[in-house]
């Protein structure tokens, strides 16, 4: 006879990310492909963060970079569009479904977010891509308040 291991079924859950967003949602990084070797490309804006029925989503400020500059082009275009998150898991619920291991991950820390061609999470994607002046500050924290406008 065989022992067959699947892979577990990995779920976050709704809750796994408010710690670190209300201690440090103005400061999460957005890197390239979770490259740690570089400077960000972004980093989250304060009260830039809405959780709703279909996730959690964020607005990010892209540096005034060169890199920044190519990140907008590539989304934009529709050229890289995946979302991924860096993070350390501090709790989770293991169950066995079916025969197949389930965890959820009740608690994590959120290190970074990582503009990807190639997501875990299907679902993790980039919802818009937008140019706006960073000065305007009735407008800057706002964001993600009003993206649903934008559908």
């Amino acid at each position: 006879s065989f022992l067959i291991e699947y892979e577990p079924s990995i779920f976050f859950s709704s809750s796994a990310f408010d710690k670190s967003v209300t201690e440090r949602g103005d400061r999460i990084p957005l890197l390239e492909q979770h490259d740690r070797t570089r400077h960000p490309v972004g980093m989250s804006i304060k009260d830039g963060w809405v959780k709703d029925a279909s996730g959690l989503i964020a607005d990010f400020l892209l540096a005034p970079t060169a890199r920044g500059e190519e990140t907008r082009e590539l989304a934009a275009a529709g050229m890289v569009t995946g979302l991924s998150v860096g993070f350390r898991p501090i709790r989770n619920k293991t169950e066995t479904r079916e025969g197949r291991k389930h965890v959820t991950r009740v608690e994590s820390y959120l290190d970074h977010v990582a503009v990807t061609h190639q997501p875990a999470y299907g679902d993790a994607q980039v919802i818009d891509v937008r140019n706006f002046d960073p000065d305007n500050t009735d407008l800057v924290p706002k964001l993600a308040y009003w993206r649903h406008l934008l559908k």
